[in-house]
């Protein structure tokens, strides 16, 4: 058993308003506990596997393939391979999402 604190877990990207950090990773599924400051955004962008967003605390806008939905505390949004998808959190309030690559179900080539 381990148990592991916050802010002793390896930091992936630092930028302004954005903090992701690893929980787990391993040849099946990586899970990264994003932080976004209030009015920070990540831009759209793709990967090849699904991957699941799952809000812990605030209210997410998730950019998906184009369109806008609005993921409230609790909820899940899962996203296919391939599909191009960003965050904003528009709220004054931090936003937390666990995200959660699935990478054993990615493209084969």
């Amino acid at each position: 058993m381990e148990i592991i604190t916050a802010n002793k877990l390896k930091t992936l990207k630092q930028k302004v308003g954005i903090t992701a950090k690893q929980l787990s990773d391993n040849p099946d599924c990586e899970i990264v506990h994003l932080t976004l400051q209030p009015n920070s955004y990540l831009k759209p962008h793709s990967v090849a596997f699904p991957v699941q967003f799952y809000v812990t605390k605030g209210t997410a806008t998730f950019l998906l393939d184009d369109k806008e939905y609005i993921i409230q505390e609790n909820h899940v949004l899962n996203c296919e391979l391939k599909s191009k998808h960003g965050i904003k959190n528009n709220t004054d309030k931090k936003l937390i999402v666990l995200v959660i690559k699935h990478k054993n179900k990615k493209e084969r080539s």
